[in-house]
């Protein structure tokens, strides 16, 4: 049992640090593409509609979870924190696709 049990704490040891290189590196490369690419033609074109979109990518993800925590009893400062950190996470990630062409490429590919 010990030895399944250890086992098993270090699979999950490996796949958190899997996980955090793998969107670390993503992360990184999105930056670097946003830096090259620099797709800034639908902000430019269209600001108030990129606004609408980046709130309605930021707000309604973060509202679920938000909602989510509350019904299972989390309260406190520490839910407000990590609310906070999720939409900045999620506005930046929103951004990075953005700048770095994904969004505009992904759209021409539908097409």
């Amino acid at each position: 049992m010990a030895v399944s049990t250890n086992l098993f704490n270090k699979l999950n040891y490996i796949t958190l640090w899997l996980t955090f290189g793998v969107l670390g590196a993503l992360s990184l490369m999105m930056l670097v593409f946003s830096f090259i690419i620099r797709d800034f033609k639908y902000p430019r074109n269209h600001p108030f509609e990129f606004f609408i979109e980046t709130l309605i990518m930021v707000l309604l993800p973060t509202l679920a979870i938000w909602y989510f925590a509350v019904m299972r009893g989390s309260k406190g400062w520490h839910l407000w924190v990590l609310v906070a950190s999720l939409a900045v996470k999620l506005l930046i990630a929103h951004l990075l696709f953005q700048f770095s062409g994904f969004y505009t490429w992904s759209l021409k590919a539908v097409k």
